[in-house]
């Protein structure tokens, strides 16, 4: 029989079962345990019924399903965004909007040194000093541009190196289901429940997964609404990588793969969405420079500089929009002699 009788075998087990929450007390994922028991039939002796106490049915966990599911969610939600939060921090270091490096400070310097020198173009050190600004203005949106490129790259190494464990944990978790069978919270299945539920909220760390726990113990789990993990299969992801371009992440399926890119929660999603962010301003800051440079050499060149000579460029002409922000760069020639300042309009 699969009943154990309530004596010095049965309060050895209970005992045992009762130090469990002592001896696991820094255990991740470990859930307390309760015995199940049940009234033994009586023994008739002489046509008196004598009671025999209870059997031990069954060791179960303290764990309700529907608030399991809810801390599967809540796992992969807190993750992504504490994942971005702290991505994006060194992305906006950047821009040392709070410093005198920073770009609204050294563009306002820039046009401050020009709008001095429109009130004396004759002056030699004032022109110096529009052109230090000029050439200040351009080293600081090179260095944003490259560390905003920079952070981009790190993100994506980071998103590869996280995403190596997924598919492990996805075979792990099919694995724990099909050891678990059908034998639903009983006792030879309770560690294996604990185990295999830590390893949804690992997984739900790194990808946002969401899990649907059913009360025979089984687990179905999904990415982006897909099953990744259904009883004892489970379905490999892929990552696709490329110089410039965002990751992009399948989810294998009977008839090809599926993009789940956008469907991805806990750090990767957070990194996604750091790398979207961060995209965004590099965007931003290149329409900015091919604007910037492309509107002052437009008026540089209708100007005369301080021989009279037709103004040359100001700013390098930026080959395209995209990269405008990590080219920009004052002209050499003017960078070399301030008098070329273009400054004087047409007679």
């Amino acid at each position: 029989s699969s009943r154990r009788r309530h004596t010095r075998y049965g309060t050895v087990t209970g005992v045992q079962t009762c130090a469990l929450p002592i001896s696991n007390a820094t255990t991740v994922g470990y859930s307390r345990r309760s015995l199940v028991t049940g009234t033994s039939n009586p023994v008739e002796q002489q046509g008196v019924l004598f009671g025999q106490g209870v059997d031990i049915t069954g060791i179960v966990r303290a764990h309700n399903r529907y608030l399991g599911m809810r801390l599967i969610d809540a796992v992969g939600q807190q993750s992504r965004s504490n994942t971005a939060e702290e991505s994006l921090k060194l992305t906006e270091s950047y821009f040392n909007d709070t410093s005198s490096t920073g770009l609204v400070e050294v563009y306002g310097a820039f046009y401050n040194a020009m709008s001095q020198l429109s009130t004396d173009p004759s002056d030699v050190s004032l022109r110096s000093v529009a052109v230090n600004a000029a050439e200040a203005l351009s080293s600081t949106v090179v260095n944003i541009a490259d560390g905003l490129n920079k952070s981009i790259n790190d993100f994506d190494s980071n998103f590869s190196s996280k995403f190596s464990q997924v598919n492990g944990l996805l075979t792990q978790i099919a694995q724990l289901n099909a050891s678990i069978g059908k034998g639903g919270a009983n006792q030879g299945n309770t560690e294996l429940l604990d185990k295999r539920d830590q390893l949804i909220r690992d997984l739900a760390a790194l990808t946002g997964a969401t899990a649907q726990l059913e009360e025979n113990g089984q687990a179905t789990v999904f990415i982006g609404g897909h099953a990744a993990v259904s009883g004892g299969e489970a379905r490999p992801m892929s990552l696709v990588q490329g110089v410039g371009v965002a990751p992009i992440v399948y989810l294998s399926a009977d008839n090809g793969n599926i993009d789940v890119t956008n469907d991805l929660g806990g750090e990767l999603g957070g990194l996604m969405d750091a790398r979207t962010y961060t995209q965004g301003y590099l965007n931003r800051l290149d329409d900015f420079a091919f604007t910037f440079t492309t509107s002052l050499n437009a008026i540089h060149l209708a100007g005369f500089d301080a021989t009279g000579a037709a103004g040359g460029n100001m700013f390098v002409p930026p080959a395209a929009l995209a990269g405008a922000a990590s080219s920009m760069a004052v002209d050499p020639l003017l960078s070399a002699n301030s008098s070329l300042l273009a400054l004087a309009g047409g007679a």
